[in-house]
């Protein structure tokens, strides 16, 4: 008979090798009552990775699995299949947890039949010795869908829909409803797939703790290169919002301030994109997709966010402007300062840039 678990943490790597044992040893050193396996999906590493996992070849709740690479939702939806637990934890391979990660959000769903537990993070920015809490005010235990329409708007902040971490889902849910990770979004995918098992959902619990720590390294990785097809990501990512508020009816007050975020943040990525060093496109090109990312907004939703960082303030007044050559030599000359005195840059960035806390650079 096969055996079971109460939870199955799913950690997806990709040539993660340097950071994958202390994600791991993080893992076996869980504070826990609960029964728990770790699922490593290689997606088609080419690094040690395979080595470091061999370490733990007598670890009976840890299982290896090596596939083709095919991106980190198809990685996910892998083990999402071979899982054996009732609910399903997510970790990064270069991330790592606190002793209590499993404890508390799948104790919390086990004991008390949640669908859904979410809690927060904390960003370790790890060459700038920097940190930043995303994190829930308070716990909230919701168990119906009217409740969580009137409760969990606080779930649906940028930083805390925007990632697959720090969330314990009931693998039930995720087969009656055949939710997935969608393969064709290399960003975006965890909000995509929040959103969706948020409306599947029918009880949901928030925990204030911040039981994670996501590791920001400054290396170029499929956070911050350069992407060609960002902007139907952006429209498939905006559109999972759009439809999540709509249903939950929080289309005003506190909530508009939040969605308003979501639209700048994401027009502000679609922007970022457009400078990286390996952009290919010409200036008049750009030009074009700038017009194009400002038309996201008809309805100026950006004009309710909250944020007060220098370049959220840049990026709405450049929209506000409705002039995509004058934002084009604006964002030339500051990304190009970005992009040729890097630690000008971030030092830059940490004293004016981001001080107020942005969420796409």
């Amino acid at each position: 008979m096969e055996t079971t678990y109460d939870v199955s943490v799913i950690i997806p790597t990709f040539n993660c090798g340097a950071y994958l044992e202390k994600c791991i040893d993080s893992l076996l050193r869980q504070e826990t009552g609960l029964t728990y396996e770790l699922i490593v999906v290689d997606d088609g590493s080419t690094d040690n990775t395979k080595s470091v996992c061999e370490k733990y070849r007598d670890v009976e709740i840890l299982s290896y699995y090596h596939k083709q690479n095919s991106g980190v939702s198809d990685a996910r939806n892998y083990g999402i299949r071979v899982s054996r637990g009732d609910y399903i934890l997510f970790v990064d391979a270069d991330d790592y947890v606190m002793p209590d990660y499993v404890e508390c959000l799948a104790g919390k769903a086990v004991k008390g039949g949640f669908d859904l537990v979410a809690a927060g993070y904390v960003i370790v920015f790890e060459k700038e010795g920097k940190t930043i809490t995303n994190a829930f005010q308070e716990d909230v235990e919701c168990r119906s869908r009217d409740e969580m329409k009137k409760e969990a708007l606080a779930f649906g902040a940028d930083g805390l829909l925007n990632v697959s971490v720090c969330k314990c889902f009931r693998k039930r849910t995720v087969l009656k409803r055949h939710l997935a990770y969608d393969p064709e979004l290399k960003t975006g995918e965890d909000l995509v797939f929040n959103a969706a098992f948020l409306l599947a959902a029918e009880s949901l619990a928030l925990v204030k703790k911040t039981p994670y720590r996501y590791i920001r390294r400054d290396a170029v990785t499929g956070v911050n290169s350069y992407k060609e097809d960002l902007y139907s990501m952006i429209l498939k990512c905006l559109n999972a919002v759009n439809e999540l508020y709509r249903a939950n009816g929080w289309m005003k007050g506190k909530g508009m301030v939040l969605i308003g975020n979501f639209y700048l943040d994401y027009i502000s990525a679609g922007i970022y994109n457009l400078y990286r060093k390996e952009c290919p496109l010409s200036f008049w090109e750009k030009n074009r997709k700038l017009r194009e990312l400002f038309a996201l907004d008809e309805e100026k939703r950006y004009v309710r966010s909250d944020r007060r960082d220098l370049l959220s303030r840049l990026v709405a007044s450049t929209i506000r402007m409705d002039s995509s050559v004058m934002a084009n030599l604006i964002y030339s000359v500051l990304f190009g300062f970005r992009n040729h005195l890097r630690g000008a840059y971030v030092w830059l960035r940490g004293k004016v840039i981001h001080k107020a806390g942005g969420q796409n650079e």
